[in-house]
């Protein structure tokens, strides 16, 4: 059997497509995560329709807020809730500790009661990882030291 250039071209081509179609239809992760709790009053649970505030701090009783803050009605279940909640990126391109507030409210947002701020902890899947950084815009950064400085190599959707 004799391999020419084009045979060659052909099986690099379809193992390329092998390779690449399952990620030909991925969706992007985005930025909103999920925030669940359990909320009970004297009498126990809660089963009821809740607005909640939410927003994120750089401290843990006081500080600066960051991005917008966001109003959620969510209906619990045995005082079990989740919120989607999408700050965006930006709060989270730099490596400092960061604290969600939620506020909840039981007359229809009039009066709001706020919870203990909760530390946001790192996840195994995050917008930056050591050693690559994700920009709000969608540009990666592979290989630098500080994300803000020229990285040494940029990959975005425009080039692929």
């Amino acid at each position: 059997m004799t391999i020419t250039k084009s045979t060659v071209l052909a099986v690099a081509g379809v193992l390329a497509l092998a390779i690449l179609a399952p990620f030909a239809g991925a969706e992007p992760v985005g930025t909103a995560f999920t925030y669940q709790g359990v909320i009970s009053d004297v009498d126990g649970p809660i089963d009821d329709t809740l607005d909640f505030r939410c927003s994120l701090w750089d401290d843990a009783l006081a500080g600066i807020q960051f991005g917008p803050t966001q109003l959620i009605a969510a209906t619990t279940v045995s005082g079990g809730f989740a919120l989607e909640l999408d700050f965006g990126a930006d709060p989270f391109e730099e490596p400092d500790a960061m604290w969600l507030q939620v506020e909840v409210s039981e007359d229809g947002g009039s009066n709001y009661s706020p919870l203990t701020r909760q530390r946001l902890m790192p996840s195994p899947y995050s917008l930056s990882t050591r050693g690559i950084n994700v920009g709000a815009d969608g540009t990666m950064g592979i290989g630098v030291d500080d994300p803000f400085l020229t990285p040494a190599m940029t990959i975005s959707s425009d080039n692929v």
